[in-house]
């Protein structure tokens, strides 16, 4: 008697433990395929590290504005931005590194800064990149870098 009732309860849990992974399976396949999109799911951030705040910022099909707020403590003379980045297996958005000969102002926003992008990804969807911002400081003949990353929905 014992061993019939093992045996059922042994099944019942291979049953259930097959279909799990059958179910897991199909589902890990519809998001390979892209067919379900999980990336939409998280919300759209923009950061970089220690010298600069994103506050604003926006991702077309053409180009990726910013606007930056330093917060070195300092004065920053020149600035270059660059962004690499993938988004839905369309490749490198081809963006073409931005220089600005001005200085920005310590707590100061800067002005919209443009870099022109070929981003590949349809609108509405979301894609995610690196920024990578050289600088100097006024005075400073020493170039700094401040990394960070961007995740945004293509409008």
């Amino acid at each position: 008697m014992k061993t019939k009732k093992a045996q059922v309860a042994v099944e019942t849990l291979l049953i259930y433990g097959v279909t799990i992974l059958i179910v897991m399976l199909a589902i890990g396949a519809l998001i390979g395929f892209g067919v379900i999109d999980l990336g939409r799911l998280l919300p759209d951030n923009c950061d970089i590290s220690n010298a600069f705040r994103c506050e604003n910022y926006a991702v077309t099909s053409t180009n990726v504005q910013l606007e930056l707020r330093n917060t070195l403590g300092s004065n920053i003379a020149n600035f270059t931005v660059s962004i690499e980045g993938e988004g839905d297996n369309a490749g490198l958005w081809g963006c073409t590194p931005k220089v600005y000969n001005s200085t920005l102002v310590n707590g100061v926003l800067s002005n919209v800064v443009t870099v022109s992008c070929g981003v590949q990804v349809p609108v509405g969807k979301k894609i995610q990149g690196d920024i990578t911002v050289d600088f100097y400081t006024v005075g400073s003949k020493i170039k700094r870098t401040a990394t960070g990353n961007i995740r945004a929905t293509v409008s």
